[in-house]
């Protein structure tokens, strides 16, 4: 049974609302382990609040989810009221950047035609100045990988500090809204929880998915399958620079 994305409606309520009062009291990936290492795993906040993870692929350029950039009632945020964190494993610590432009993707399904219109769930939002810390960029796989195999996931959740569980793959199109391009994970040792929407799927070092949405039951996350956007997310490292 599905749930909703994983983003922390409230921290954005509360964000929009006073911009300073702390998000509700939560954790980070669930099971797992604390890391003191993000490995190219990065902090989206809104008005200060971080409410969703990202994947530094440049040194101007993340990939994240679509959603992050939308409140609960699906009115779009404006983009001047977000921000990027780089390179510190601690809840609102790092380098600070602003976000200058967003780039989204009409759905890709099986054989890779388009999903007749609807929005897939990955987002590439770009910085307005370079990251210094090169040794953050990871990159981001053409291949999906194999089920059965393991990977990571990285978050912050919506209070805790960086935590990191692996995960299984378990089955590949399932729907996200209308599209689907969803990588379903299982439990091995964590699961996502709340606030770890746009946060990697790591394997071999590369990206392989964006999270998206959990399942309660049997506990599980739903990623964006990064492998049907891969030629999508190189043409837009190529964008011209805001």
């Amino acid at each position: 049974m599905k749930f909703r994305k994983l983003v922390p409606v409230a921290a954005i309520t509360l964000s929009l609302a006073a911009g300073v009062l702390a998000a509700p009291s939560a954790q980070a990936i669930s099971g797992g382990v604390s890391s003191r290492r993000p490995e190219g795993a990065v902090q989206l906040a809104h008005q200060g609040q971080v409410i969703c993870g990202g994947t530094l692929v440049s040194q101007r350029f993340v990939v994240t989810a679509r959603h992050c950039f939308y409140d609960d009632k699906g009115n779009e945020l404006p983009l001047g009221q977000f921000q990027v964190n780089v390179g510190n494993h601690v809840r609102g610590q790092g380098e600070h950047f602003g976000v200058c432009r967003k780039y989204a993707r009409i759905g890709v399904v099986t054989g890779g035609d388009q999903a007749q219109g609807a929005f897939s769930d990955i987002m590439v939002i770009q910085l307005n100045r370079n990251v210094g810390q090169t040794n953050q960029i990871v990159g981001y796989s053409g291949s999906r990988p194999v089920i059965g195999s393991t990977v990571s996931i990285r978050g912050w959740g919506q209070s805790g500090d960086l935590r990191v569980a692996n995960m299984r793959v378990n089955a590949f199109n399932v729907k996200i809204d209308a599209v689907p391009d969803g990588m379903e994970l299982r439990q091995a040792t964590g699961i996502s929880q709340k606030g770890d929407s746009g946060g990697p799927v790591l394997q071999g070092g590369k990206l392989v998915g964006v999270i998206s949405e959990g399942e309660s039951n049997p506990p599980g996350t739903i990623a964006v399958e990064v492998a049907r956007y891969h030629d999508w997310i190189a043409q837009t490292l190529q964008s011209r620079l805001c």
